[in-house]
């Protein structure tokens, strides 16, 4: 019998003038996306008429792993439910 996972929830966070950076992101990971192993949100999936801060507060506490990326497009910050967080860099 075959195990059913759920996907990964990840939430970007990012700045406006990172809009490019995060749709590259998504272009990256779309094969995991395709295969239902993550799904990524963003704010702009926020529908028309939605509460803002209540969706994001909700899409918060329902993720699994959340990044951020720094302006400068050097930084990444990842975080998990189990309080995990790490800072990932250029070398």
């Amino acid at each position: 019998m075959e195990t059913k996972t759920s996907a990964i929830e990840i939430f970007c966070c990012y700045s406006r003038k990172d809009q490019e950076l995060l749709e590259n992101l998504k272009a990256h990971l779309a094969p995991l996306r395709r295969q239902r192993l993550i799904n990524i949100w963003n704010d702009t999936d926020i529908s028309p008429g939605t509460h803002y801060e209540e969706e994001i507060t909700r899409h918060l506490d329902e993720t699994v792993w959340s990044i951020a990326l720094s302006a400068d497009g050097q930084t990444l910050v990842s975080g998990s439910s189990d309080g995990t967080i790490k800072i990932w860099g250029k070398p």
